[in-house]
């Protein structure tokens, strides 16, 4: 799999720039616009490339707050049967912290693409501590992947609270 910049502009025509991993550059368009997204410019990510734009400056790492809220609805959403794709399309449709919003697109992507949950969100360390994925790992392997998501609602609450 090759690493590809993109720029591209959303169904509500903001311009959103990321990376994304994908074998050709028109399977990394394709992934876009399965994600809604009209793709401006696609390149071949080197090595040492970064995509650094003002919106990740602004955004350097989710807030406890956000997390905790996410955390308490995938908990919810996953004790009720909520399959995990969906899950995670609806709470990208109503999440108000936009870093969040468009993690949880591409997680939602690599969920599709048949990645297994710990994995997509290994990629968005801003978003997901080590931690976080490594819970979520156990969460998937053991079959209680609801109640791990309890136990880190509860922990960043009180980290919270403790801060």
């Amino acid at each position: 799999m090759k690493r590809f910049n993109y720029r591209g502009r959303s169904v509500q025509g903001n311009i959103q720039r990321g990376q994304l991993e994908a074998p050709t550059q028109s399977a990394a368009t394709d992934q876009l616009l399965r994600q809604g997204i009209i793709p401006l410019e696609i390149k071949l990510a080197t090595e040492n490339s970064s995509l650094l734009s003002i919106s990740a400056l602004l955004h350097r790492q989710l807030p406890l707050e956000v997390l905790v809220i996410f955390c308490r609805q995938l908990y919810s959403l996953t004790k009720a049967g909520v399959p995990l794709l969906r899950a995670f399309k609806g709470l990208e449709q109503s999440a108000s912290h936009p870093l969040l919003r468009s993690t949880l697109a591409i997680v939602a992507t690599e969920l599709t693409n048949g990645h297994s949950l710990s994995t997509a969100m290994k990629q968005h360390p801003r978003v997901f501590s080590d931690l976080f994925v490594s819970m979520i790992h156990v969460g998937e392997n053991t079959g209680r992947l609801d109640q791990t998501l309890l136990q880190l609602a509860n922990y960043y609450q009180q980290e919270m609270d403790t801060r």
